[in-house]
C-alpha cells in the first residue's frame, strides 16, 4: 500500500495516477468522494489528506469493468485505451483531453432512448430527471414539410419528448448546460473544440448528412437564470464563457436555444464524452473551469444603451439595451403627456423604432423577435413609471431633509458666534465676512427661522420679506 499526499503530484504520476492532474481537480474529486465511488481511497490525518495510490487504482479499474458493454444507463462505454484519459502513454501526459482526441474523430457507440421507468435500476444515473425540463418543448423532423426541416414545437412530458429529435436542454430558470451550434460546411464542426484548444464537451450531436454539430458542456453547478436567489455575477459569467466559447468554436451566434439535437435519439450521430471517473456518466465542468480555457474579457456584457452582444444571446442583448433607454425615454410621456390621447401608441411605436435601430447584429433578428421584445418593454415601463416616479420623489424628499438636518447640525457653532458678534453690536456684513458665508444666511440665522434660498423667495413674494435683509 503506497500512502502519498494529495498536493504531491509527482508522487501520484509516478504511482500510475495521471488523472486529475491539478490541485483544483484533486480538490474537486475529495469533494465528491462519496458519489464518485472513491472515498476509501482517501485518509483523513489531521489538516492532511493523504491518497492510498493501490486502492485508488482498484477502485477506478472496477469502475471500468464492463467497458465496451452496454451499462445500465442505456450507453455503450468505450473502453479505457479507446478514449478515457489514463498514464501518457500518447504522449499527452497530464492534459486531460489526451485519450480523448481520438474518440471525438471516431464513430461512437450507437446507444438507445433510455428509458425513465423508476423501477428501471441505474436508468436515472443517466438521465438526471432534475436536470432536464419536466415538461419540455420538444418538435418532431419532417424534412419536407410546410415549416422546413423542423415541424412546430409542442410541449411534452420528458419521457415522452426523448423520444424526438429536438428537445428544450435547459429548464426555463435553470442553466444546465452550454451548447453552441458548429454549421462549418467544410466537416470540420465536431472537431472545433480540438482545434481551438478547448475542454472535451459532454457529448456532441451530429447531423449525418451535412456534418453539423451541437456541442454542448454539461455545468456541475447550474447557474439560476431567474427567480428567488438569483445572482448577477453568475449569469454575467455565464454570458461572458458562452460568448467566448462561441467566438472559439465558430458557432453559430443567431443560436440561443431553447431546442437542441436530442442526444438520445438516432438520427443524430452522438458522440459521449465520460467522465473519466465514472463512465457512466458524461463529464461534466465548474463554470469558472470552462472561463479558464478562454479569454472571456472581450466577452464580458457591458452595462447600458450601448452594450454589445452577450453570450446569452440577440434576444437578451436587445432587451438589455432597450430597457435602459426606455427609463429615461418614458419622461416625455408624465403628466399631461401621459393623459394625451394615443400616447401608449406613441410610446409603443417609439420602442419599435429604437428596437429596429439597436437590432444591428450581424444575423439581425426578425421582425416577430424585435416587436415581441419592444412591446415588452413598453409595456412593461409603462404600467411601472407612476410607482417609480413616486418612489423617486419621495426619495429624493428624504434625501433633501436629510441633507438640511445635516447640514444645520454643522452649522450650529457659526449660529452661536454669529448670536454673540450680533449681541456685541457687530453688523450683518461684518458677521457675514468674519464667518465667511452669505448676508441672507447670517439674516436667517439671526431671525431664528432657518429658509432655504427657494422659501425665502416664495416669502418675498408673498411680502413677508426676511428680517434683517436690510441691516448692515
Amino acid at each position: 500500500m503506497a500512502i502519498i499526499p494529495m498536493n504531491d503530484g509527482a508522487g501520484l504520476r509516478s504511482a500510475g495516477i495521471h488523472y486529475p492532474s491539478t490541485p483544483e481537480s484533486w480538490r474537486w474529486l475529495y469533494r465528491t468522494r462519496a458519489e464518485r465511488g472513491v472515498a476509501a481511497a482517501f485518509i483523513r490525518c489531521g489538516r492532511r489528506i493523504l491518497i492510498d495510490s493501490d486502492r485508488l487504482l482498484e477502485l477506478m479499474r472496477q469502475s471500468q469493468q464492463g467497458s465496451g458493454a452496454p451499462t445500465s444507463a442505456g450507453i455503450t462505454v468505450p473502453p479505457a485505451s479507446q478514449g478515457v484519459p489514463r498514464a501518457a502513454a500518447d504522449g499527452g501526459a497530464d492534459h486531460p483531453e489526451a485519450g480523448w482526441r481520438d474518440l471525438a474523430m471516431r464513430p461512437a457507440a450507437r446507444c438507445c432512448v433510455p428509458s425513465l421507468d423508476r423501477s428501471t435500476p441505474g436508468q436515472l444515473d443517466w438521465i438526471d430527471e432534475a436536470r432536464w425540463p419536466r415538461r419540455p418543448w420538444c418538435s418532431r423532423h419532417y424534412p419536407d414539410g410546410p415549416e422546413g426541416p423542423k415541424c412546430r414545437a409542442v410541449v411534452r412530458p420528458l419521457a415522452a419528448a426523448l423520444a424526438l429529435p429536438y428537445i428544450q436542454a435547459n429548464p426555463p430558470h435553470m442553466r444546465f448546460r452550454a451548447i453552441f451550434d458548429c454549421d462549418q460546411d467544410d466537416g470540420t464542426a465536431p472537431g472545433a473544440w480540438l482545434a481551438a484548444d478547448l475542454p472535451a464537451p459532454s457529448w456532441i450531436a451530429i447531423n449525418r448528412e451535412n456534418v453539423h454539430a451541437h456541442v454542448a458542456y454539461d455545468l456541475s453547478a447550474p447557474v439560476l437564470m431567474n427567480g428567488v436567489g438569483l445572482h448577477d455575477g453568475p449569469v454575467r459569467l455565464l454570458a461572458a464563457t458562452e460568448g467566448a466559447y462561441r467566438a472559439a468554436l465558430h458557432g453559430d451566434i443567431s443560436y440561443a436555444g431553447p431546442l437542441a439535437k436530442n442526444p438520445w435519439h438516432p438520427m443524430w450521430d452522438t458522440r459521449w464524452f465520460p467522465d473519466p471517473l465514472d463512465p457512466a456518466r458524461p463529464v461534466s465542468y465548474e463554470l469558472r473551469k470552462l472561463a479558464e480555457f478562454v479569454d472571456i474579457r472581450p466577452h464580458w456584457p457591458k452595462r447600458g444603451a450601448d452594450a454589445g452582444e452577450i453570450g446569452l444571446g440577440r434576444n437578451c442583448t436587445l432587451f438589455d439595451r432597450l430597457r435602459v433607454w426606455s427609463y429615461t425615454a418614458i419622461r416625455l410621456y408624465r403628466g399631461a403627456g401621459r393623459c394625451a390621447p394615443g400616447a401608449y401608441i406613441a410610446w409603443l411605436n417609439e420602442c419599435y423604432a429604437q428596437a429596429t435601430a439597436y437590432n444591428e447584429f450581424p444575423k439581425p433578428l426578425g421582425q416577430p423577435e424585435m416587436r415581441h421584445v419592444a412591446r415588452s418593454v413598453a409595456r412593461w415601463v409603462w404600467h411601472h413609471d407612476p410607482a417609480a416616479l413616486a418612489a423617486f420623489r419621495e426619495r429624493q424628499a428624504w434625501k433633501g431633509r436629510r441633507s438640511g438636518a445635516v447640514r444645520r447640525a454643522a452649522s450650529e457653532n457659526q449660529r452661536a458666534r454669529a448670536s454673540i458678534m450680533r449681541d456685541e453690536g457687530a453688523s450683518i456684513r461684518d458677521i457675514a465676512a468674519a464667518l465667511e458665508v452669505g448676508k441672507s444666511t447670517v439674516a436667517d440665522w439671526l431671525s431664528g427661522e432657518p429658509k432655504s434660498g427657494n422659501s425665502a423667495r416664495r416669502a418675498g413674494v408673498r411680502g413677508l420679506r426676511p428680517r434683517f435683509r436690510r441691516q448692515e
